[in-house]
């Protein structure tokens, strides 16, 4: 991990299985992680955005509980593997990981892009309560090399790149 005080930046050198470096992710950024559970209790979304949100309670953590039920059977088994090893990383329980991995959902300043096995983009537009920004690295034994500019301690992206395709998001 570099810091970049001047931009408020962290670099953060990836390598190994998706569960390896989840691991990583969740040891370096233990203490954020568990600062920003504390939205899953305490945020309460918009019902404007989802009428239907009104059945599920009040709370972001119960409304994210209904929209995993619905999308686990479609997130990679990849990026399942990454969100398992930051749990262990962080010793965070993982359903509590993966609501959180879940939270830009709430909003409606967000999309999802889902090319083929190699690219998967979701802009973070939202404000995270973010105080810094962090860029991975990513170097995994298997598949290609990327980089992901998140916030920290989550495997969200603001902008993704492969070796054959940039896909940018300009604010």
């Amino acid at each position: 991990k570099y810091e970049l005080k001047n931009y408020n930046l962290d670099i953060v050198k990836l390598k190994g299985s998706h569960y390896q470096m989840g691991f990583t992710i969740g040891e370096i950024y233990q203490e954020e992680l568990k600062d920003n559970l504390k939205l899953l209790d305490m945020f309460i979304p918009s019902f404007e955005l989802n009428p239907l949100w009104r059945e599920y309670g009040y709370k972001a953590k119960t409304i994210l509980r209904k929209i995993k039920d619905h999308s686990w059977n479609y997130i990679s088994d990849r990026n399942k593997e990454e969100l398992r090893g930051i749990s262990e990383g962080s010793n965070i329980n993982l359903e509590d990981i993966v609501l959180l991995s879940l939270f830009p959902c709430l909003f409606k300043a967000h999309c999802t892009i889902l090319l083929d096995e190699n690219i998967f983009l979701r802009t973070f537009d939202v404000d995270y309560k973010g105080k810094k920004g962090v860029l991975y690295i990513y170097n995994p034994n298997n598949g290609n090399k990327y980089l992901s500019i998140s916030a920290p301690g989550m495997n969200l992206c603001v902008t993704g790149f492969s070796e054959k395709l940039v896909i940018g998001e300009v604010f």
